[in-house]
Formats: structure tokens, C-alpha cells, sequence
């Protein structure tokens, strides 16, 4: 029989280890999240002259769906930086930009 002490021993030692993994993977992560995050920019970009090319009577039906494929890969990639590293997320406001770039500007448009 294992005494208490002794698996409880090599329990602490485990999670030790693993809070120092899992700080270690939280720092390897972040070269991916912003990489993640500059194509999400580079999307709210070419989303945004899209817009205005819209507004200056370029053919609407070929621009909307443009628009959503836009908005669909923005929607992939800032939902998954807020379920990767949700306090990144907040730091960089991925929720208030995912509101405005996927929801509120078509909602908008459909006033």
C-alpha cells in the first residue's frame, strides 16, 4: 500500500510540472495567435475597402459575397484566438472586434 504522503508527493511534483508546462506552451502559443491575429487585421483591411467599393456602385452581388467570405474566415479566426488564450483575446479586444467586423456592419447594411 502506498502511503499518503507519498502519492500525494508525486501528485504536487506532477502539477508543479505541469503549471510549468502549460506557462511554457502559453508563450509558444503567442507567435501563433499573432500571427492569427495580423491576418484577422488583414482581413478588417480588405473587409473595409470592400465597403467603400460598394458605396462607390461596384457591381453589390459580386461585392457582398466577397464580403461574406471575408467575414466568415474573420469570424474563424478571432473565435479562435478568444478560445486559445481568452485573456490575449482581451488584452488585444478580439470579442468588441468580432462583434463589429462579422455582426454589426452587416447588420448595419441590412437596415
Amino acid at each position: 500500500r502506498k502511503s499518503k504522503n507519498g502519492g500525494g508527493g508525486k501528485k504536487k511534483n506532477m502539477l508543479s510540472q505541469g503549471s510549468v508546462s502549460s506557462a511554457g506552451g502559453e508563450n509558444d502559443r503567442n507567435p501563433v495567435l499573432r500571427s492569427r491575429l495580423s491576418r484577422a487585421s488583414d482581413l478588417e483591411t480588405k473587409l473595409s475597402s470592400l465597403s467603400s467599393a460598394s458605396s462607390a456602385g461596384t457591381n453589390a452581388a459580386s461585392t457582398e459575397e466577397k464580403a461574406s467570405k471575408l467575414r466568415f474566415q474573420l469570424c474563424e479566426i478571432l473565435s479562435d484566438i478568444l478560445l486559445l488564450d481568452p485573456a490575449f483575446a482581451m488584452r488585444k479586444d478580439v470579442p468588441g472586434r468580432l462583434w463589429r467586423g462579422c455582426f454589426y456592419g452587416r447588420i448595419g447594411d441590412l437596415r
